[in-house]
């Protein structure tokens, strides 16, 4: 069996302890495996078949990235799946394809589970094993009582898939370890789903995997090596998840503006102005702004107006007595001529000087 599942030959390891935890090479820097394992050792070896053989050859790598699925739940162990980047690429390991076709397998088909997971004594292997179990559908899996009354059922969801026979399982170790339908060649092997959790080890309730065709498993996995491969594989379709969005208009453009503009600017609408300030914030004495107001208004109007008002002042001055002589503006009659911006000012002509009713 040795270089039979190169993709397979990974040991997923913690310092002096070693083999925790096994995965496959989906991407040649990329190792899939299961995310109840994160945490759980700082180095990847591949290519190790014999782990007592000094002789035999391997690639150690430390980790990059560690990507689990968004959704994966502790408590249910749903979403079991996540990636690992390689610091560097296999050279001796070639990467296995990951089943996307939510039809396959067919119930009944016999899978095969490769592993480096405690054997049936309850020791690790001193070689990589592979076993072959049956695909049952999560119905037939749901109806399955073991002696002690336990079931699969209410404990399976879409994302999972079951697989066991008769004294064959995964085990305890090989947790994120690859569960495949079988070609001719290695090339030729596809990935169905990954050791996840189970009752017990080849006990009367079949072992849980991840199943890879699940939608959101298949494209976290494809959108993950995509985004965080160097080389990957031609299957994936990677355009959806690295290609630059085309900028393109969202409709075509109105012809005229959708709010007509006024015909006066609305951006600092006309002070409404007081005979007295308001407030002490009052932005300019009245008479500095009535100043600025008549600097902008049609001199032959305002002189009209002052020759009217001399005149009438010059024929009040000869009918009334001296003291009636106005000093305030508050007390004379005003003449409201309207001038831009909506502002109205009423003038007064004295003695000579103009005098303004503000409103």
């Amino acid at each position: 069996m040795e270089d039979r599942y190169s993709y397979a030959q990974i040991s997923l390891q913690w310092e002096d302890e070693g083999h925790q935890c096994g995965g496959s090479l989906v991407a040649p820097d990329m190792v899939l495996t299961a995310a109840h394992c994160i945490g759980t050792f700082d180095r990847i070896e591949i290519g190790k078949h014999s782990r007592i053989d000094p002789t035999d050859a391997s690639e150690t790598f430390s980790l990059g990235k560690e990507l689990m699925h968004p959704d994966y739940d502790d408590d249910t162990t749903r979403f079991d799946v996540m990636l690992v980047q390689l610091n560097a690429t296999s050279k001796m390991a070639r990467p296995v394809r990951i089943n996307q076709n939510e039809y396959v397998p067919l119930d009944g088909t016999m899978l095969t589970v490769i592993g480096m997971g405690y054997n049936g004594d309850w020791e690790l292997p001193d070689t990589v094993l592979e076993t072959s179990v049956e695909y049952q559908h999560n119905g037939r899996c749901d109806d399955i009582v073991d002696d002690h009354g336990i079931t699969l059922d209410g404990d399976l969801y879409p994302d999972m898939l079951c697989a066991g026979s008769e004294g064959r399982d995964s085990c305890y170790g090989d947790s994120g370890s690859p569960l495949v339908l079988k070609g001719a060649t290695e090339q030729n092997d596809v990935q169905i789903g990954l050791v996840s959790w189970g009752y017990e080890c080849a006990g009367e309730l079949p072992g849980v995997y991840s199943r890879l065709s699940h939608n959101s498993v298949f494209t976290f996995v494809e959108k993950t090596v995509c985004q965080h491969s160097s080389d990957p594989p031609a299957y994936m379709d990677c355009t959806k998840w690295t290609a630059s969005p085309t900028i393109t208009p969202t409709g075509t453009p109105s012809l005229t503006p959708t709010v007509p503009p006024s015909a006066a600017p609305t951006d600092s609408p006309a002070p409404t102005i007081s005979a007295s300030p308001t407030s002490p914030e009052s932005q300019s004495p009245t008479t500095m702004r009535l100043r600025e107001f008549l600097e902008g208004t049609d001199l032959t109007l305002t002189k009209t107006i002052q020759d009217s008002k001399q005149q009438q002042e010059r024929q009040k001055k000869d009918e009334e007595p001296p003291q009636s002589r106005l000093t305030d503006a508050s007390a004379a009659d005003c003449v409201a001529p309207s001038f831009s911006a909506g502002v109205t000012a009423l003038l007064l002509v004295a003695s000579g000087t103009i005098w303004a009713c503000l409103l």
